[in-house]
């Protein structure tokens, strides 16, 4: 039987719901009055390695900010290789209106296998659909 990453969808759902705030590592990309910081757990993984990464949106601005965002998994680019974790099943591409007051946040959650050799790559994370946006991070890949 397949495993529904439904867990990591119910925690970004309750958490846009609430508005949470985060501490993440400060690689922010602002893009029309919102910031997105990226992190990846482990910081620094090996070939064959799950990772789980994480991305918040914030809305630093005096003023309550529209935006739609990706619910069921975060949308990826770059030159890192990625692959699904084995036994896994997604949802279709699901989206979510919200408006951020100021100060308030949300977060996205996915995890990929890091398919790439050892080596310094690219990851791109899209989890703002409109304003259109992403953050691109560098990830060093640990040989096995």
């Amino acid at each position: 039987m397949k495993t529904f990453h439904r867990l990591g969808v119910a925690i970004g759902l309750l958490l846009a719901t609430l508005g949470a705030r985060c501490d993440t590592t400060p690689s922010a990309a602002k893009d029309l009055g919102f910031v997105q910081t990226v992190r990846i757990e482990p910081a620094e993984p090996h070939t064959g390695d799950k990772i789980t990464i994480r991305t918040v949106v914030t809305n630093p601005g005096s003023n309550p900010k529209d935006g739609t965002f990706m619910a069921c998994a975060l949308g990826f680019g770059g030159d890192l290789a990625l692959s699904e974790v084995p036994e896994t099943a997604r949802c279709a591409a699901v989206s979510f209106e919200r408006q951020l007051a100021p100060g308030e946040s949300v977060e996205g959650v996915d995890t990929k296998v890091v398919d790439s050799p050892a080596g310094t790559y690219s990851l791109e994370v899209r989890y703002v659909i409109n304003p259109a946006m992403s953050q691109t991070i560098t990830v060093r890949v640990l040989g096995n």
